[in-house]
């Protein structure tokens, strides 16, 4: 650190100055101000992560419109996964408040999820979340099948019970 009064060089951990008995507390809240970079150049040179993770490609280049266009898409599968979560978890709940055609779309929601799923999975076969969401899906389905096998099984044995 540079003494900003008589321009010694100083040890940063020091409060004043030894030299002139300048106060460096002063001049280290005065330089805060001073210190925002002007360029991204500034930027790219004092990056205290630089090495470790910068966001540019190999040949430090624009990103290309190929590169653009996968984000994008990333983007776009993304929202329809979530979009479909939405409809599958809470589609039930908010169209249930609806008298008449609501419970019928409640419980179609879910089926217009797994609809969801199915595009995206057909669109965006990279897409993690499609794909991690496709498996979530497809594991309640089988669960749920299950589930509606084993009451019909105690509906009956309870049927035969009664006779």
């Amino acid at each position: 650190m540079v003494c900003s009064k008589c321009g010694k060089e100083i040890d940063e951990t020091l409060n004043f100055c030894p030299n002139c008995g300048n106060n460096l507390k002063e001049q280290v809240e005065e330089n805060k101000i001073d210190d925002v970079p002007e360029s991204k150049e500034e930027v790219k040179e004092n990056n205290p992560l630089k090495g470790s993770y910068e966001i540019t490609n190999n040949n430090n280049s624009e990103i290309s419109e190929e590169d653009l266009l996968k984000i994008k898409e990333t983007e776009m599968a993304n929202n329809l996964c979530i979009v479909s979560l939405l409809l599958y978890f809470l589609g039930g709940f908010v169209f249930g408040f609806i008298p008449g055609l609501g419970k019928i779309l409640g419980m179609l929601s879910p089926l217009a999820a797994i609809g969801i799923m199915v595009y995206v999975r057909i669109k965006y076969p990279q897409n993690i979340f499609g794909k991690v969401l496709m498996i979530v899906y497809i594991v309640l389905t089988i669960l749920a099948i299950i589930g509606l096998i084993l009451l019909v099984i105690m509906c009956r044995q309870l049927a035969n019970s009664c006779q």
